[in-house]
């Protein structure tokens, strides 16, 4: 018998989200696990105090069904004095993340008519990038953290800090200038004197008066893509042809790689230094 094989001679890349798509499915599926665990093991118990009253080892079956019972009722306690107030703030906070990836990468779709290339859920060492921007203007690595806003909420910026509605989040600036030089690396730009990296952390929603830094910006969606339009080409066509060329190959790859081993994986990239 001959096996079958998917039709696809390529795996796909990923979709907007993907990794927090994965994280709030896995959640959702402990939550519903969980939910079955408690009635399962009251059940039992039931069935304990059942035999019980059936007169079968009295005895025994006292100990068990006392204990089961014992055992159901800190389940139920623990779970609804604690867990579920948590796990309804991860899923909240994951389904607003996964919202807020989307709504940019939406807002990013614009760019490719202009000649820019657009990825997704890159994977770097020690996790992943939201986005990927590269064009005329040069190459873009955003990093999207979308935060619930109320009346009166600001963002202020200053060298290397960041607060968004009276909250710091600054490690979203190391993030993603960590995540830039990741970037370079896995492309083979370290080096390169032509094709720079920006690092822009993207605030869906927010409005950010004055987010540009030196060594990373700080914007919503829609006035990153208003910058980048507005921005002098940096690059000719042909540097751009062969950034864009190496950032396809390599998600190529990573997606060729958690199709053969289910799991997501950053193979070395050597190409050829560019400028």
């Amino acid at each position: 018998m001959v096996a079958s094989r998917s039709p696809l001679r390529h795996a796909p890349a990923p979709l907007p989200g993907a990794s927090l798509a994965a994280a709030l499915e896995e959640h959702r599926q402990t939550q519903v696990l969980m939910r079955l665990y408690v009635p399962m093991v009251v059940v039992m118990a039931c069935k304990s105090w059942l035999l019980l009253a059936l007169g079968h080892s009295r005895l025994m079956l006292a100990i068990d069904a006392l204990g089961m019972t014992l055992f159901a009722g800190v389940l139920v306690a623990a779970y609804f004095l604690r867990h579920k107030p948590e796990a309804e703030r991860k899923e909240h906070n994951l389904a607003l993340g996964l919202a807020g990836e989307r709504a940019v990468a939406q807002a990013l779709e614009s760019l490719k008519a202009r000649g820019y290339t657009v990825v997704h859920d890159l994977k770097v060492p020690e996790g992943n990038v939201d986005h990927v921007v590269v064009g005329p203007a040069g190459l873009f690595v955003l990093e999207t953290k979308t935060r619930s806003r109320w009346p009166g909420a600001r963002v202020a910026a200053s060298e290397g800090r960041l607060r968004v509605g009276g909250r710091d989040e600054s490690a979203a600036v190391v993030q993603v200038r960590r995540n830039a030089s990741r970037v370079r690396g896995l492309l083979g730009l370290h080096d390169s004197t032509v094709v720079d990296s920006k690092a822009v952390v993207v605030l869906p929603g927010w409005y950010v008066g004055d987010g540009f830094r030196d060594g990373y910006w700080v914007l919503n969606e829609k006035a990153f893509v208003t910058k980048v339009c507005q921005m002098p080409a940096r690059l000719d066509r042909a540097e751009v042809d062969a950034v864009a060329q190496r950032l396809r190959a390599l998600v190529a790859a990573q997606a060729e790689a958690a199709a053969r081993l289910g799991q997501t994986l950053t193979p070395p990239v050597r190409p050829a230094r560019i400028g």
